[in-house]
């Protein structure tokens, strides 16, 4: 007896599995294909197409022969709702990438939003080097046009690098958020690449 119920279930899976033809209720045919994946909704079948390769494609037992839905045990209650639970876990994965899209364009917006700033912070100036510490430079910041009455902008500290005492940097520097304390004095904090300056803004 289980030796012949071992043949039965070889039999079925032989004649769900090897090489067949299909034609749906709406005439199409599918010739020599192997059939896989099989839910209480339909199967996937794999074949040759007439133009050469190998097509994938499912197939839903409504569209389907009686003969072929009652060889799968077809039952349309289960079938509705097998589908039911596929449509729900498929809205819960969409729900996902899109809440996940809407984080990527708030990151996004968040970082043009920074870029701009600092950007519309940035300074072109001389940089006179007074001392090096803690990761940094100490130092005054003025114009490079700067006179006895204008251009003078007092102390900063500028991220990054050293600069020996005395001597100086033209270029732009950028707005960093916080402040360094040297010598009991709080200081303005600079960049001098945007890259750099974005870092030290998050």
């Amino acid at each position: 007896m289980f030796k012949v119920g071992l043949i039965m279930v070889a039999v079925v899976m032989g004649v769900s599995v090897l090489a067949r033809d299909i034609t749906t209720i709406d005439g199409k045919t599918y010739r020599n294909v192997k059939i896989s994946g099989i839910t209480p909704a339909g199967f996937d079948i794999s074949y040759k197409p007439s133009k050469g390769g190998i097509a994938v494609v499912r197939l839903k037992f409504k569209d389907l022969p009686e003969d072929i839905r009652k060889e799968f045990n077809y039952d349309p209650a289960k079938a509705a709702a097998f589908e039911k639970r596929v449509d729900y876990y498929k809205q819960q994965k969409e729900q996902k990438q899109y809440k996940k899209h809407l984080d990527n364009v708030k990151t996004q917006k968040e970082q043009h939003e920074v870029r701009a700033t600092l950007v519309a912070g940035r300074k072109y100036v001389l940089f006179k080097s007074i001392a090096v510490d803690k990761g940094g430079t100490v130092g005054w910041i003025q114009s490079p046009n700067k006179n006895v009455t204008t251009g003078l902008e007092g102390k900063g500290f500028l991220i990054g690098g050293s600069i020996t005492p005395g001597n100086c940097r033209l270029g732009y520097i950028y707005p960093v958020s916080g402040s360094m304390t040297h010598k009991g004095e709080s200081l303005p904090c600079y960049a001098t690449t945007l890259e750099e300056a974005e870092v030290n803004s998050k």
